[in-house]
């Protein structure tokens, strides 16, 4: 018999990380896949947009109940933007390790002994905090 625990931190592992631009500066965003290590069976998929005039503030993560992967927006300042890239384009020139990811969210999700999730439909739930955790060596 499973044991089911309630979870508000979702645990992941960085695989591939994209930035995205156009000449005329009206796109730019920083797209982070990432494999699951506290819940089994899944990736998620955390875009990071730069605030731009007319932006509203996207801050949720996105679970399918369909499929394993989650989706996260966040739309952050520009000084919040350029120092993440910054340190992603500092990583790149000597990664070793992969970084780690701990997203903190307000609504909590049920998972069992064994990682499995369980949910009955799709949840839209705010992200409270996210965290990154650089290997330096």
């Amino acid at each position: 018999m499973s044991e089911w625990s309630q979870i508000k931190s979702i645990e992941m592992l960085v695989s591939r990380i994209e930035h995205s631009l156009n000449i005329n500066n009206t796109y730019n965003e920083v797209k982070i896949f990432c494999e699951l290590l506290n819940i089994a069976r899944g990736r998620c998929e955390i875009k990071f947009k730069k605030r731009l005039l007319n932006d509203t503030n996207e801050n949720s993560l996105f679970i399918n109940s369909r499929k394993p992967l989650m989706n996260a927006v966040k739309t952050i300042k520009d000084s919040e933007y350029d120092n993440l890239l910054k340190n992603i384009y500092e990583y790149a020139s000597f990664k070793i390790k992969k970084i780690k990811i701990l997203i903190l969210i307000e609504c909590p999700i049920a998972i069992n002994n064994q990682g499995f999730l369980s949910i009955e439909k799709d949840i839209n739930t705010s992200i409270k905090d996210i965290k990154f955790s650089i290997p330096v060596f």
